[in-house]
């Protein structure tokens, strides 16, 4: 299990600019909340069950390449963010992208279920237009 935490003093309100960067750890389950600012993680070539990131309010950017997830859940909170998923599978996956303009972008990607809330583009195109049947602020497909 591995709990990190960047705000300062337990307060999410907080401005700071947070890096988290992981590359081949080996945990199973692993949370990552970053408070308020404009807040990077990176995670590389790891195997999780289980793993859920809370980047907060800001200008987030997030990349999830060569990973497996039994469970991923990924939420960006309010701000311009940024999802890379590259290379990566996952069990199910639950992306929020939050209040702003949100991007997500995929290459590489397998889920067996995968919902998306509140992104305004999908692999640079708008929501709308990359799944125009459904509305942008509650988006649910399937990559297979």
């Amino acid at each position: 299990y591995a709990f990190i935490t960047t705000y300062a003093s337990g307060n999410a309100a907080d401005p700071g600019v947070d890096r988290v960067v992981m590359d081949a750890a080996q945990v199973d389950y692993l949370w990552i909340n970053q408070g308020a600012g404009a807040d990077t993680a990176t995670l590389r070539d790891m195997d999780l069950k289980s793993l859920s990131m809370n980047t907060g309010g800001g200008d987030d950017d997030a990349a999830i390449s060569f990973c497996h997830c039994d469970s991923l859940t990924a939420n960006l909170g309010a701000g311009d963010d940024s999802l890379l998923l590259f290379e990566t599978t996952a069990g199910s996956t639950l992306a929020y992208g939050g209040a702003g303009i949100d991007r997500l972008n995929r290459s590489g990607f397998s889920s067996t279920s995968v919902r998306v809330y509140d992104w305004e583009y999908f692999n640079g195109r708008p929501a709308a237009i990359y799944a125009p049947n459904l509305p942008s602020t509650s988006t649910t497909f399937s990559t297979r």
